[in-house]
């Protein structure tokens, strides 16, 4: 199982952890975000951070169709040019202003803080084979199993 992650936090969890000043979407729980599925996504506009709702997926400039996003979930890197002006990153919680500023063109800045101040230590557990399937949202999908090993 690639690309999957969990969200199960209501909106006033959300703001204990993120500076969010207003949301423009509903904040449900899903124990099994997938490719294709609307993600939601903090963004600074205008000076207020929005939590948003976004299709997750690459879809490319000028497709007829989003649904190709479902076939280039697994596109390497190396075949797109430019993903994302801000890519994506697993920050501290004093760097939420930074790296949302869309102002803050400081290349070099922003760069360091990506390479050098992302959260790495993060821990992962083997669970449930339930989860290979989208269609399987709910809180058991996030209970640690024991892993069988075949010799």
């Amino acid at each position: 199982m690639r690309g999957r992650f969990v969200g199960f936090r209501n909106i006033e969890q959300l703001k204990q952890y993120f500076p969010i000043d207003q949301a423009q979407c509903q904040v449900t729980a899903n124990y099994n975000v997938a490719p294709t599925q609307e993600i939601l996504v903090l963004l600074r506009r205008n000076g207020i951070n929005t939590l948003e709702k976004y299709h997750w997926g690459l879809v490319p400039h000028g497709a007829k169709d989003s649904a190709i996003g479902a076939k280039m979930i697994n596109a390497r890197m190396e075949t797109v040019k430019k993903v994302h002006h801000r890519m994506p990153a697993i920050l501290h919680a004093q760097d939420y202003t930074a790296w949302l500023d869309s102002a803050n063109q400081d290349t070099t800045g922003l760069l360091a803080m990506r390479s050098e101040r992302t959260i790495t230590d993060l821990v992962f557990r083997p669970v449930s084979r339930q989860v290979n399937s989208p269609r399987t949202n709910d809180p058991g999908n996030i209970q640690p199993v024991q892993l069988e090993l075949e010799f």
